[in-house]
């Protein structure tokens, strides 16, 4: 066999090897995760960036319940998780994964992802802010993040916020209904639940196809 025939047939099992790889991924997601997939299809997919997991294409990871804030000072996280579990949210800081329906504002933190919560999945977003930690800032008149006060500033915007919480949290107007209108209008989603897929961005293209087409269509 001549090479160039050696390697078309080599190149050809390597696309015959990812067709079939991302086909068991996406019937994985048919299976797991449909609830989602019916509201993708009607309003567009859901995105993180992950900076932590190399370069793999498709993972299921665990959604932790002892997540610790990575912007925003422990004691206002505490709070608001506090306030929104007083008002029957399921969703909140603490236990949740950050979604948004921006590409652009995902790939800020990492490798780009579309992410598929498992059937179950409970989520909160803010009618009144499209990034909650933004709105921490303009809520107490932040001009810098927390970090970058000194200890007695820091501290005096942090009881200030406390001090008004409940206020903040009629400010922002918390929903747990309609998270297609949250994802048409690109805000900031809560995701709670066991479980959440990922897929690569670099598979855009396929998951058109399966979303229009199904299975059969990649």
């Amino acid at each position: 066999m001549r090479y160039n025939d050696i390697l078309r047939e080599h190149n050809n099992n390597d696309i015959l090897r990812e067709h079939n790889n991302l086909a068991t991924c996406f019937e994985t997601l048919s299976h797991e995760c449909s609830e989602i997939l019916n509201v993708i299809k009607k309003c567009g997919p859901l995105y993180r960036g992950l900076q932590y997991f190399g370069n793999e294409d498709f993972m299921k990871c665990p959604i932790r319940k002892d997540r610790r804030p990575k912007d925003t000072p422990k004691e206002i996280s505490d709070e608001i998780d506090c306030l929104l579990t007083m008002k029957g949210f399921s969703a909140v800081r603490t236990n949740s994964v950050f979604c948004t329906a921006n590409v652009t504002t995902a790939a800020m933190y990492g490798n780009t992802y579309f992410i598929f919560p498992v059937n179950g999945f409970k989520y909160t977003w803010f009618l009144e802010s499209k990034d909650l930690y933004h709105s921490v800032k303009d809520f107490i008149g932040l001009t810098q993040h927390f970090e970058d006060y000194d200890e007695e500033d820091y501290d005096r915007y942090v009881r200030e916020f406390l001090e008004n919480a409940k206020d903040f949290i009629n400010l922002v107007k918390p929903q747990d209904t309609n998270i297609e209108l949250a994802i048409t209008k690109g805000y900031e989603i809560m995701i709670t639940g066991s479980d959440y897929y990922a897929l690569s961005t670099n598979h855009t293209q396929t998951l058109r196809k399966f979303l229009s087409g199904g299975i059969d269509a990649i």
